[in-house]
């Protein structure tokens, strides 16, 4: 069986492009931007809905990694090679973005960037349905309960959550928000942007 399919690859460097397009173009100029901070303006701004390549790589990725599971023997084994797949280029994208950012930012347009705490976790986003015996709120009160000021995203599509929240008094007080599916991106970037900044 082969171990790839090709036709999802490609579908994954067309959803990279279209993000890579729409930062390079569209992501730092108006009306997403206040001004444009390209060399270049907005002369070509043509891929302001690039951004949907996140969701558009997001839906292949789900399948691909259920068609994963269904060949993997063990559970442990598929998340060692996750893991062993995922953390290293994590890692080293993330050391190149600090190290352009700390020495070559030197008008801080992204001040936010020059930072080692961008290193550690900051947000935990939680879906209210676990798997497992838990929700997603029962999750967040025992977290809460060790790190009182960890800021928590809760995700889910029904209503009644928000109430089960209002009515528990152990979340008062607390950097907690509520977000209903379907979400939009700006949306989850400026919920994150008000938890950062608390």
């Amino acid at each position: 069986m082969k171990s790839r399919i090709a036709v999802l690859d490609g579908f994954r460097a067309l959803a990279i492009l279209s993000v890579m397009f729409f930062h390079y173009f569209s992501r730092w100029t108006p009306p997403l931007n206040s001004i444009s901070i390209y060399p270049y303006k907005n002369s070509y701004n043509f891929f302001q809905y690039g951004y949907l390549g996140v969701q558009f790589f997001f839906i292949i990725s789900g399948f691909v990694i259920f068609f994963t599971l269904e060949r993997t023997h063990y559970l442990v084994a598929f998340w060692k090679k996750r893991v062993i797949r995922l953390v290293p280029s994590i890692v080293c994208a993330s050391i190149i973005t600090f190290i352009i950012f700390r020495f070559f930012d030197k008008s801080f347009l992204f001040p936010n960037s020059h930072f080692t705490k961008n290193f550690f976790p900051s947000i935990i986003i939680l879906d209210y349905n676990l798997p497992g015996k838990i929700s997603g709120l029962e999750a967040a009160k025992q977290i809460l309960t060790k790190y009182p000021n960890a800021p928590i995203i809760i995700v889910t599509a029904f209503e009644t959550v928000r109430n089960e929240i209002s009515n528990d008094e152990f979340f008062n007080n607390k950097n907690l928000i509520l977000l209903l599916k379907p979400i939009k991106l700006h949306l989850l970037e400026f919920t994150i942007k008000s938890l950062l900044s608390k």
